[in-house]
């Protein structure tokens, strides 16, 4: 069989489908506020190729902990605490968050950085809520503690629209979703 001219073998012509395949990939930053003066963060990367669920010492981070509030996700049966953290691209993944709390008060859960064109949610399973995080933010009361079982990112494998040029709403400031087929708007 040939390739643009050329006699190649079938291992060829797969080696180079294969250099010229991209791998999906998708970034997203988590943030935890605290009064507007205080925010800390933590990374996860979902990707097809080389990410595993456990701790991966050649691609996640580990948090370092201090005594301020911080945020974290958490990897493997041991619960190791990320900074960064790289996943498999699944149909459904959810991801725990650790949160540990050193002034209780109220703390607010953000993506400024949207969602990388994947639907996210944050789960908080002692309220029972989830929120998406493109459309959201969650703010809760938290008192002083850590926090290892109660939040989690879960992340489906709905195709997320942000452009819309057949929907003429004649709005200024308004950002405009489909997910799943349904038009969400925001001011």
């Amino acid at each position: 069989e040939t390739l643009q001219g050329e006699n190649t073998t079938p291992q060829e012509m797969q080696a180079k489908k294969n250099a010229n395949y991209e791998t999906k990939k998708h970034n997203l930053r988590l943030e935890l506020q605290h009064n507007a003066a205080y925010t800390d963060q933590t990374f996860v990367a979902l990707q097809e190729e080389g990410a595993t669920e456990a701790f991966d010492l050649n691609l996640d981070l580990t948090k370092i902990s201090g005594t301020c509030s911080g945020i974290y996700t958490l990897a493997g049966e041991e619960n190791i605490q990320l900074a960064g953290n790289v996943l498999p691209l699944e149909d459904n993944t959810i991801i725990p968050v650790g949160v540990q709390v050193a002034k209780a008060g109220e703390y607010t859960f953000a993506m400024p950085d949207g969602t990388d064109g994947i639907v996210v949610e944050l789960i908080d399973y002692e309220t029972n809520t989830r929120t998406n995080m493109l459309l959201d933010e969650y703010t809760v009361n938290l008192g002083k503690g850590t926090f290892e079982n109660r939040f989690a990112l879960h992340v489906k494998p709905s195709k997320v629209t942000t452009s819309l040029e057949d929907v003429n709403t004649n709005t200024t400031g308004v950002k405009k979703y489909l997910i799943d087929g349904v038009l969400y708007m925001q001011k």
